[in-house]
């Protein structure tokens, strides 16, 4: 119960786990999208080196192991372009907070749409009921993810994230199993 796949296939994307022979190309995606994504994920807000890349791909194999997270790198014609993760994983409530990033150049083309529903699908299917994604109030692209794939806006929670030294609201949306 509660552990989706290493691998999930839609039929232009392919989730798997992040591998230690990861590290370079995770790393790299990090830095080129650090400064843009800085205001909608706490980890870019934070220097991103060659060190915390290892230390987090380190972190993943127990963090599965333990059913607190489960990351995957979205790869879209053979290549890496962004990751998802289920995170805040509430076991006995059956719930998890969906979170996902993708590389400018591949914005707008449905891929983060199509991960999101091959994940969502998985996560259904392991007997998670309940799937959350929170997006900043400016995080425009997010939400509309969100919207589009039937998510339902039910609450926007005040003053709830500090991005670049401002306070911003976030917008909560949930599917159901």
């Amino acid at each position: 119960m509660f552990e989706p796949a290493n691998h999930l296939k839609g039929e232009r994307v392919f989730l798997r786990s992040p591998l230690p022979a990861d590290l370079e190309q995770i790393f790299a995606m990090s830095r080129r999208n650090q400064e843009r994504l800085r205001p909608f994920l706490a980890w870019a807000s934070k220097p991103v080196t060659l060190d915390s890349a290892q230390s987090l791909i380190s972190s993943l194999p127990k963090l599965r192991e333990e059913r607190r997270a489960f990351h995957y790198l979205i790869l879209f014609d053979g290549n890496a372009v962004g990751a998802i993760s289920a995170h805040s994983i509430d076991q006995p409530k059956r719930s998890c907070e969906l979170g996902f990033w993708i590389e400018k150049d591949f914005e707008g083309k449905g891929i983060v749409s199509e991960a999101v529903t091959v994940f969502e699908r998985e996560l259904f299917r392991v007997e998670f009921e309940r799937i959350v994604l929170s997006a900043s109030e400016h995080n425009f692209r997010s939400a509309a993810v969100a919207r589009r794939l039937g998510f339902t806006f039910v609450a926007r929670r005040e003053k709830a994230r500090c991005d670049q030294e401002r306070w911003v609201d976030l917008l909560v949306f949930e599917k159901r199993k």
